[in-house]
């Protein structure tokens, strides 16, 4: 069972909850700077996340001048053709955008979900637990967890953007639904670390995120930006894995690691 059953504390609003998950990764940067050492846990996933940024940026690259070279000659010409082509290059842009960012998410998981836990395990004993008391998560665990954060994408982008089938309406739903549970499912992924090495299931982790939802999609917020800053967003989103530590810990202080 979960130590804390209480969702937020009297005095603290749902603003003031999703902020401090939006300061997480900040906390997370300031604790690396002051202990430098942790980066040696920090630094092969950043360059991963640089290589896996570039190569989806190639693969985006290559989707436009594919379209351009093969596709834009089989347009009629006069207004009615270029309405259908920029019609198509826009379905597909979306389409390439998405499934990059279905496959960045996968390799992501799969190479740098392993670094992510080791740099969560060493700060949870620099913060007073015990290694006896840790789980070990492996890597197959992780390859499995980023494969299920892949179809979840998946299902819910994909069908946010069948919504937009729906004129300005659907539009507006499709762009903010995507945005809202994109954000709550890295925010659970980031969470998943300090909850994983105390052994927690996944019903229990469910449940924490669900009764922490606001600072769930604060840190997921900073993660889903970040996905899209090359350099810069591969170092936050290695201190947001010690900003989920911090964060966690405040939200259960009914932890008394020895």
């Amino acid at each position: 069972m979960l130590e804390n059953r209480t969702a937020l504390p009297a005095d603290e609003s749902r603003w003031i909850a999703f902020r401090s998950g939006l300061i997480a990764p900040w906390e997370g940067f300031v604790y690396l700077r002051r202990q430098p050492r942790l980066w040696r846990y920090g630094v092969i996933p950043v360059v991963l996340n640089v290589f896996i940024t570039g190569a989806a940026l190639l693969l985006v690259l290559f989707e436009i001048v594919a379209f351009v070279a093969y596709l834009h000659p089989l347009f009629p010409s006069g207004w009615g053709g270029v309405a259908i082509e920029v019609l198509c290059a826009i379905g597909l842009l979306l389409l390439g955008v998405g499934v990059t960012f279905v496959l960045w998410t996968l390799l992501q998981g799969v190479l740098c979900g392993y670094f992510y836990s080791k740099l969560a395990r060493e700060v949870e004993i620099q913060l007073g637990m015990s290694p006896e008391e840790i789980q070990d998560v492996s890597w197959a665990y992780q390859v499995a967890d980023a494969c299920r954060d892949a179809a979840a994408l998946v299902a819910i982008n994909g069908g946010f953007l069948l919504l937009q089938i729906v004129p300005v309406v659907g539009t507006i739903a499709g762009v903010a639904g995507s945005l809202y549970f994109d954000s709550l499912l890295f925010g659970e992924d980031f969470f998943d670390y300090p909850l994983s090495l105390r052994g927690r299931l996944r019903d229990e982790k469910k449940e924490f995120t669900r009764r922490h939802r606001f600072q769930t999609l604060g840190l997921g917020t900073v993660v889903l930006l970040a996905n899209f800053v090359p350099i810069l967003g591969s170092i936050a989103l290695t201190t947001a894995v010690v900003g989920a530590v911090f964060l966690h810990r405040r939200l259960v202080p009914q932890i008394s690691d020895k």
